[in-house]
């Protein structure tokens, strides 16, 4: 898998055992490859737009400017234990948690004040 006019990402996390996770691209936030991993040796273990994470209804209750698409706050850190990166989407505790060595992920959210749920897949869903 290639970039294609790959530029600076707007954050960047690095793990302990090396694997860097970029997130959007800098004056373009939410377009293009927004969330990307890269091995120690620079190979590029993923690269997902929004519309592989999201569905296309979610993706436009994202806030909007003219050049960007606002999905997550800068709430962002790598999880103890190093396996995951953790990325807050709102204030009210949707969340993204990203593995970069695999590009596995989970979006979380509350659905009632005592249910919170969690999909892997942005198949149909109810």
């Amino acid at each position: 898998m290639t970039l294609e006019n790959p530029v600076a990402p707007v954050l960047f996390l690095v793990r302990d055992r090396g694997y860097l996770l970029t997130l959007d691209n800098w004056h373009n936030m939410g377009f293009g490859k927004a969330i990307a991993s890269y091995s120690p040796d620079g190979r590029i273990v993923f690269a997902n737009e929004l519309k592989d994470v999201f569905s296309a209804e979610e993706i436009e209750r994202f806030r909007r400017s003219v050049s960007s698409i606002w999905w997550r706050t800068e709430t962002v850190y790598v999880r103890d234990g190093q396996q995951t990166v953790y990325i807050a989407m709102d204030g009210k505790g949707t969340e993204l948690i990203v593995e970069p060595e695999t590009g596995r992920w989970q979006q979380c959210e509350w659905r009632t004040k005592d249910t919170h749920q969690c999909r892997d897949s942005n198949a149909s869903r109810t």
